[in-house]
Protein backbone atom coordinates (compact mmCIF):
# COMPACT_ATOMS: atom_id res chain seq x y z
CA UNK A 1 0.00 0.00 0.00
CA UNK A 2 1.03 3.76 -0.09
CA UNK A 3 2.98 5.81 2.15
CA UNK A 4 -0.46 7.23 3.35
CA UNK A 5 -2.37 4.79 3.00
CA UNK A 6 -4.37 3.28 6.24
CA UNK A 7 -6.54 -0.13 6.45
CA UNK A 8 -9.42 0.58 9.19
CA UNK A 9 -9.09 -2.19 11.57
CA UNK A 10 -9.92 -5.81 10.51
CA UNK A 11 -11.90 -4.78 7.86
CA UNK A 12 -11.69 -4.63 3.89
CA UNK A 13 -11.99 -0.61 3.71
CA UNK A 14 -9.13 1.83 3.72
CA UNK A 15 -8.54 5.16 3.62
CA UNK A 16 -5.69 8.00 2.09
CA UNK A 17 -4.34 10.80 3.78
CA UNK A 18 -2.19 12.26 1.47
CA UNK A 19 -1.68 15.16 -1.10
CA UNK A 20 -1.85 13.29 -4.40
CA UNK A 21 -2.76 9.40 -5.54
CA UNK A 22 -2.00 6.51 -3.39
CA UNK A 23 -2.65 2.56 -3.89
CA UNK A 24 -3.43 -0.45 -2.33
CA UNK A 25 -2.97 -3.91 -3.74
CA UNK A 26 -5.27 -6.73 -2.44
CA UNK A 27 -3.13 -9.40 -0.34
CA UNK A 28 -4.51 -12.20 -3.08
CA UNK A 29 -3.22 -12.79 -6.49
CA UNK A 30 -5.51 -15.08 -9.04
CA UNK A 31 -3.74 -16.14 -12.46
CA UNK A 32 -7.16 -18.41 -13.51
CA UNK A 33 -10.88 -18.80 -13.12
CA UNK A 34 -13.26 -16.32 -12.97
CA UNK A 35 -13.97 -14.06 -10.18
CA UNK A 36 -15.79 -11.04 -8.79
CA UNK A 37 -15.75 -8.49 -6.06
CA UNK A 38 -17.53 -5.04 -5.50
CA UNK A 39 -15.88 -1.87 -4.47
CA UNK A 40 -17.64 1.31 -3.39
CA UNK A 41 -16.08 5.03 -2.31
CA UNK A 42 -18.16 5.32 1.07
CA UNK A 43 -16.90 8.68 2.34
CA UNK A 44 -14.90 11.88 1.19
CA UNK A 45 -17.75 13.64 -1.00
CA UNK A 46 -14.56 15.25 -3.24
CA UNK A 47 -11.93 12.93 -3.48
CA UNK A 48 -11.28 11.21 -6.72
CA UNK A 49 -11.31 7.53 -6.49
CA UNK A 50 -9.32 5.25 -9.68
CA UNK A 51 -10.89 2.03 -8.83
CA UNK A 52 -8.91 -1.06 -10.82
CA UNK A 53 -6.86 -4.43 -11.15
CA UNK A 54 -3.01 -4.71 -11.08
CA UNK A 55 -0.34 -7.13 -10.90
CA UNK A 56 2.06 -6.90 -8.34
CA UNK A 57 4.65 -4.56 -10.41
CA UNK A 58 1.75 -1.93 -10.71
CA UNK A 59 3.11 1.27 -8.14
CA UNK A 60 1.48 1.69 -5.33
CA UNK A 61 2.27 5.03 -5.33
CA UNK A 62 0.07 6.27 -8.12
CA UNK A 63 -3.19 5.34 -9.32
CA UNK A 64 -4.03 2.05 -11.26
CA UNK A 65 -3.98 2.44 -14.80
CA UNK A 66 -1.34 4.83 -14.75
CA UNK A 67 1.24 2.18 -16.83
CA UNK A 68 0.92 -0.83 -18.13
CA UNK A 69 0.69 -3.01 -15.19
CA UNK A 70 -2.59 -1.88 -14.43
CA UNK A 71 -5.80 -0.30 -15.39
CA UNK A 72 -8.57 1.58 -13.61
CA UNK A 73 -12.14 3.31 -13.99
CA UNK A 74 -12.21 6.89 -12.57
CA UNK A 75 -15.12 8.16 -10.35
CA UNK A 76 -14.80 11.27 -13.10
CA UNK A 77 -15.83 8.47 -15.74
CA UNK A 78 -12.41 7.82 -17.67
CA UNK A 79 -11.31 4.30 -17.74
CA UNK A 80 -7.31 4.55 -18.14
CA UNK A 81 -4.75 1.79 -19.24
CA UNK A 82 -0.98 3.11 -19.68
CA UNK A 83 -1.56 6.80 -18.88
CA UNK A 84 -4.36 7.14 -21.13
CA UNK A 85 -7.88 7.24 -21.40
CA UNK A 86 -9.16 4.22 -23.20
CA UNK A 87 -13.03 4.66 -22.61
CA UNK A 88 -14.92 6.90 -21.47
CA UNK A 89 -17.82 5.67 -18.99
CA UNK A 90 -20.27 6.97 -16.36
CA UNK A 91 -19.18 8.88 -13.69
CA UNK A 92 -19.79 7.41 -10.69
CA UNK A 93 -19.74 9.52 -6.53
CA UNK A 94 -20.14 7.85 -2.99
CA UNK A 95 -21.95 4.86 -2.19
CA UNK A 96 -22.15 3.64 -6.21
CA UNK A 97 -20.89 -0.20 -6.44
CA UNK A 98 -18.47 -1.43 -8.51
CA UNK A 99 -18.29 -4.14 -9.92
CA UNK A 100 -15.49 -6.33 -11.43
CA UNK A 101 -15.56 -9.61 -12.64
CA UNK A 102 -11.90 -10.94 -13.81
CA UNK A 103 -11.88 -13.57 -16.06
CA UNK A 104 -7.81 -14.78 -14.90
CA UNK A 105 -7.16 -17.11 -17.51
CA UNK A 106 -7.81 -14.85 -20.58
CA UNK A 107 -6.98 -11.47 -18.60
CA UNK A 108 -10.18 -9.63 -19.68
CA UNK A 109 -12.02 -7.62 -16.73
CA UNK A 110 -16.10 -6.26 -16.89
CA UNK A 111 -16.37 -3.46 -15.00
CA UNK A 112 -20.30 -2.54 -13.59
CA UNK A 113 -21.58 0.32 -12.14
CA UNK A 114 -24.49 -0.39 -9.68
CA UNK A 115 -24.90 -3.32 -11.74
CA UNK A 116 -24.26 -1.96 -15.37
CA UNK A 117 -21.75 -2.87 -17.91
CA UNK A 118 -19.28 0.14 -18.45
CA UNK A 119 -16.52 -1.36 -20.05
CA UNK A 120 -14.25 -4.63 -20.68
CA UNK A 121 -10.91 -4.43 -20.75
CA UNK A 122 -8.74 -6.54 -22.97
CA UNK A 123 -5.56 -4.39 -23.06
CA UNK A 124 -2.53 -6.80 -22.82
CA UNK A 125 -2.22 -6.88 -18.72
CA UNK A 126 0.10 -9.78 -17.90
CA UNK A 127 -1.18 -11.48 -14.29
CA UNK A 128 -1.60 -13.00 -11.37
CA UNK A 129 -4.31 -10.20 -11.13
CA UNK A 130 -4.78 -8.28 -7.86
CA UNK A 131 -7.77 -6.03 -6.81
CA UNK A 132 -6.05 -2.19 -6.71
CA UNK A 133 -8.48 1.19 -5.40
CA UNK A 134 -6.85 4.39 -5.28
CA UNK A 135 -7.81 7.29 -3.68
CA UNK A 136 -6.61 10.74 -4.91
CA UNK A 137 -5.64 13.42 -1.79
CA UNK A 138 -7.49 14.42 1.52
CA UNK A 139 -9.23 11.69 3.46
CA UNK A 140 -11.67 9.36 1.79
CA UNK A 141 -12.30 5.82 2.05
CA UNK A 142 -12.91 3.05 -0.50
CA UNK A 143 -15.09 -0.29 1.00
CA UNK A 144 -14.32 -4.05 -0.65
CA UNK A 145 -16.45 -6.50 -0.67
CA UNK A 146 -14.76 -10.22 -1.53
CA UNK A 147 -18.34 -11.88 -0.42
CA UNK A 148 -17.44 -11.52 3.29
CA UNK A 149 -20.89 -9.55 2.88
CA UNK A 150 -23.74 -10.57 1.13
CA UNK A 151 -23.24 -9.03 -2.66
CA UNK A 152 -25.25 -5.79 -3.91
CA UNK A 153 -25.65 -7.60 -7.42
CA UNK A 154 -24.86 -10.79 -8.73
CA UNK A 155 -21.99 -11.46 -9.75
CA UNK A 156 -21.93 -12.02 -13.56
CA UNK A 157 -18.97 -14.83 -13.57
CA UNK A 158 -18.39 -15.51 -9.95
CA UNK A 159 -19.12 -18.35 -7.08
CA UNK A 160 -22.92 -18.39 -6.48
CA UNK A 161 -26.02 -20.83 -5.45
CA UNK A 162 -27.09 -22.15 -9.09
CA UNK A 163 -30.81 -22.08 -9.61
CA UNK A 164 -30.10 -24.22 -12.54
CA UNK A 165 -28.69 -26.96 -10.21
CA UNK A 166 -31.55 -27.40 -7.67
CA UNK A 167 -34.03 -29.74 -6.35
CA UNK A 168 -37.34 -28.25 -7.10
CA UNK A 169 -38.70 -26.61 -4.52
CA UNK A 170 -36.01 -24.77 -3.53
CA UNK A 171 -36.32 -20.70 -3.34
CA UNK A 172 -33.75 -18.33 -3.97
CA UNK A 173 -32.63 -14.35 -2.56
CA UNK A 174 -29.57 -12.45 -1.98
CA UNK A 175 -28.40 -12.04 -5.31
CA UNK A 176 -28.41 -16.27 -5.50
CA UNK A 177 -26.35 -16.35 -2.58
CA UNK A 178 -29.27 -17.38 0.06
CA UNK A 179 -31.42 -20.31 -0.20
CA UNK A 180 -34.56 -21.86 1.34
CA UNK A 181 -37.26 -24.66 1.06
CA UNK A 182 -40.53 -24.76 2.40
CA UNK A 183 -40.53 -28.80 2.43
CA UNK A 184 -39.75 -31.05 5.12
CA UNK A 185 -37.78 -32.74 2.82
CA UNK A 186 -34.38 -33.00 2.23
CA UNK A 187 -33.49 -30.75 -0.79
CA UNK A 188 -29.99 -29.63 -2.38
CA UNK A 189 -28.81 -27.20 -4.71
CA UNK A 190 -24.88 -26.93 -5.94
CA UNK A 191 -22.87 -23.80 -6.78
CA UNK A 192 -21.98 -22.85 -10.10
CA UNK A 193 -18.12 -22.65 -10.00
CA UNK A 194 -16.07 -26.57 -9.18
CA UNK A 195 -12.76 -26.82 -8.11
CA UNK A 196 -10.02 -29.24 -8.64
CA UNK A 197 -7.00 -28.20 -6.89
CA UNK A 198 -6.02 -25.06 -4.32
CA UNK A 199 -6.63 -24.62 -1.16
CA UNK A 200 -10.45 -22.81 -0.21
CA UNK A 201 -12.64 -21.37 2.36
CA UNK A 202 -15.71 -20.97 2.79
CA UNK A 203 -18.69 -20.13 5.45
CA UNK A 204 -22.55 -21.66 5.44
CA UNK A 205 -24.70 -19.79 8.13
CA UNK A 206 -28.30 -20.83 8.98
CA UNK A 207 -30.28 -18.34 9.42
CA UNK A 208 -33.60 -19.89 10.30
CA UNK A 209 -34.84 -23.32 11.14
Amino acid sequence: KGADVSVIGQTLSFTQAGAGWESIRGNMSKSSGQWYWEMTPTSGGSVHTMLGVGNSSASISTYPGNNANSYGYESANAMYYNSAVVYNASTYTLNDVIGFALDASSGKTQVYKNGALQYIFTQALTGPYLPMPSIYGNTGTVTANFGQLPLKYTPPNGTFLNPKDAASGVTFSNNNMTVGAASAAYLSTRSNTSKSSGKWYFEVTLTTN
